[in-house]
């Protein structure tokens, strides 16, 4: 969901589902990268109420994998 106000992505866990709300002024900072990273790394407040969890961005960056990683095959929750 995007709004004129922030940006609202919904990663999915094994357990459930973290908000991660991006702010215009954090979005604008970190475009290029939020717009282009296949795999992104957060920082910023967690916030939970009533089982619903946001993750307001602060900080946005590029995550280092180790090599074998890459070979893991990527898995299937259908």
């Amino acid at each position: 969901m995007i709004s004129k106000r922030r940006h609202l992505h919904n990663p999915g866990r094994q357990t459930g589902f973290v908000n991660i709300v991006l702010w215009p002024k954090v979005f604008a900072h970190y475009a290029t990268l939020a717009k282009t990273a296949t795999f992104l790394g957060v920082t910023g407040t967690l916030q939970a109420e009533q089982g619903v969890v946001h993750l307001v961005a602060e900080r946005l960056w590029r995550p280092h994998l180790h090599a074998d990683l890459a070979t893991v095959p990527s898995r299937d929750f259908q």
